[in-house]
């Protein structure tokens, strides 16, 4: 046990007895729950000191030993000292918010606030006979289900906008530190800081994961304590266990738009986890990946739950399913690295050996899509990616996320950033930097390895135009296929006009489709074919031409 100093001690100690009237209802519910009998005199015998926990040692466990006219008790009560008013205050709030979340489930409770002192700037919460996370003898795999379910039980179930408004704090936050200490170029922050608040416009504006926010939600802030048999049998996976959440010190409410991302949480409570894990395995983490899927699973059926409760209600129902439509977006995003061909994976084979979307990936992706048009959601802000795209370059085997190597022919050139043709972030018209690839030149060539042999039937790309600044649609494009990469063979060619009707325009994007017979290939090389030169009727003559272009999609 760690030690608790005597002046420590005496300060407690002096401020639980000057308070302890304030709570004296507290100790007779105790006293009842134990003999059947409520006293009506209690009388304060001893404190004792138990243990120190929290990550800044500031939560003080004591056993509390008092007697009544049914004999001698005992309790336990923590205490949690701070070093300024304000944040008693704070926490005091949020324990309110998170008993009144968590009103009426009987699997997630939060300790009750016995009594708050801003005089003696402490909390004194009722004691639990419960274990830490990291302590538990629960499995490793049920407690990150747990974990998961109590995340889910403090989220809202709205669909909510988001406050941007924080992250562009935070962002400058950071960059404010970064000028200030002269280590970085200041050009090079400057354009840094704006493709981030760039990226956060063109992914985050349109999102619809709103949620409250626990705000520290980490394994230190989650308890577990062994039911007895009056309180079992309550339909959970693990209803031999309550579930406590203390420490509710930063949680936030969410009140029209003053939403945070609900996978905040999430991320908070797996960076420490997946830090240790990266390093212990040489940066190829695998342990995380699998209490994250527990995680989710635990998440995920608190829905399935509520709509087995709600199901002969249409209204409910579908505010259900229209509420967990941002974690269905996770599982179908978390299929896409397991490994090829695993149960749990994205894709399969089917009788002809042919290579195709599972068909539990097709149904969840099916209502996920269907649930979005429902609602009326057009922008997916995880990747900026709309409904209708998604569905089309996830519903079959295709360039997603594959190696892509790109080419200015005749010149040596280098291109680093090809992988933006297979990332799946659909890029905005307005924003020219982020998950645009800009090509310096009229003309470049992009080879995707598709990892397999497959049939392909359609190869498509979308390119930004900008006639101001000399950046053009191509005017030509050709698709190549090949099994080994080395013998190319050409199966479709698409022409496109890019004339003077194009000088009074802006900016605008465009999806260049090319279709064919059905071929057998593992390798598609794209040829994109460009002006050489920037024509006089344009705004800046003098400047080179030059091609944008995002995802490259193979069908």
């Amino acid at each position: 046990m760690k030690i608790i100093s005597r002046r420590t001690q005496k300060r407690l100690k002096d401020a639980f007895y000057t308070v302890a009237s304030h709570f004296i209802s507290y100790f007779q519910e105790q006293t009842y729950t134990s003999t059947g009998y409520k006293p009506k005199e209690i009388t304060f015998h001893s404190l004792e000191p138990l243990a120190i926990v929290g990550r800044n040692r500031k939560l003080y466990i004591y056993e509390v030993n008092y007697s009544s006219e049914m004999g001698f008790h005992k309790s336990k009560l923590a205490i949690k000292v701070f070093d300024a008013m304000d944040k008693v205050l704070q926490e005091a709030s949020g324990n309110q918010i998170l008993r009144y979340v968590l009103e009426g489930n009987p699997e997630v409770k939060t300790p009750q606030l016995l009594y708050y002192s801003k005089d003696f700037q402490l909390l004194i919460y009722e004691g639990l006979f419960a274990e830490e996370f990291s302590n538990s003898k629960i499995n490793e795999s049920e407690k990150y289900y747990l974990a998961g379910r109590a995340l889910a039980s403090v989220h809202n179930k709205e669909l909510k906008n988001l406050d941007l408004q924080r992250y562009y704090m935070f962002v400058e936050n950071i960059f404010n530190k970064l000028f200030d200490s002269n280590l970085i170029p200041s050009k090079t922050l400057e354009e840094l800081r704006d493709k981030i608040v760039s990226e956060i416009e063109e992914k985050m504006f349109y999102s619809y994961g709103g949620s409250r926010s626990f705000g520290d939600y980490h394994v230190g802030n989650i308890m577990f304590e062994q039911q007895t048999e009056k309180v079992r049998n309550l339909g959970l996976k693990s209803d031999k266990f309550q579930i406590f959440l203390i420490d509710p010190e930063f949680i936030e409410d969410c009140i029209e738009n003053t939403c945070v991302d609900r996978f905040e949480d999430i991320g908070t409570f797996f960076a420490k986890i997946l830090l240790e894990d990266f390093i212990k395995t040489a940066g190829k983490p695998k342990k995380v990946l699998n209490d994250l899927r527990d995680f989710l699973k635990g998440y995920n059926s608190i829905f399935d739950k509520a709509e087995t409760a709600v199901a002969d209600d249409e209204k409910r129902l579908a505010h259900v399913k229209a509420a967990r439509l941002p974690l269905l977006y996770a599982r179908l995003e978390q299929a896409v690295i397991k490994p090829p061909f695993s149960s749990a994976g994205y894709l399969t084979k089917d009788r002809k050996d042919e290579i195709v979307v599972s068909e539990s990936y097709m149904n969840t992706l099916n209502t996920f899509v269907e649930g979005c048009r429902k609602e009326g959601i057009y922008a997916l802000n995880e990747h900026g990616l709309n409904v209708d795209w998604y569905y089309d370059i996830m519903s079959k085997p295709k360039a997603f996320s594959r190696k892509v190597t790109v080419i200015v022919p005749d010149s040596d050139m280098k291109i680093n950033d090809g992988y933006k043709l297979t990332d799946r972030i659909d890029a905005h018209p307005f924003h020219w930097l982020s998950a645009w690839m800009h090509i310096k030149a009229g003309s470049f060539e992009a080879v995707i390895d598709l990892e397999h042999e497959m049939k392909v039937s359609q190869v498509d790309g979308r390119f930004r135009q900008d006639v101001n600044y000399s950046i053009f649609y191509p005017e030509e494009v050709k698709i190549y296929t090949s099994i080994d990469g080395i013998n190319y063979k050409l199966v479709a060619t698409k022409k496109q006009r890019v004339g003077e009707e194009y000088k009074d325009s802006h900016y605008s994007s465009l999806v260049i489709k090319t279709d064919f017979l059905p071929i057998k290939a593992r390798y598609v090389k794209f040829r994109a074919e460009g002006k050489s030169k920037t024509p006089d009727w344009c705004k800046h003559p003098e400047i080179e031409p030059s091609m944008q272009i995002d995802e490259v999609s193979v069908l």
